[in-house]
């Protein structure tokens, strides 16, 4: 059970990487200026996007 849950969040994770990567690119930002705007770390940023 405790595997199947793992796979799961491993996909919940990156189709959630995906989209943050998708929507920042398609408003024409780049990972500074979102986390800018977002009040993030850059570095957050970058390590959520990461595949």
């Amino acid at each position: 059970m405790e595997l199947g849950k793992k796979l799961t969040d491993e996909r919940v994770l990156s189709e959630l990487e995906q989209r943050v990567a998708r929507q920042r690119l398609d408003a024409g930002l780049t990972q500074a200026m979102l986390a800018e705007q977002e009040g993030i770390a850059k570095r957050t940023l970058e390590r959520l996007e990461a595949d």
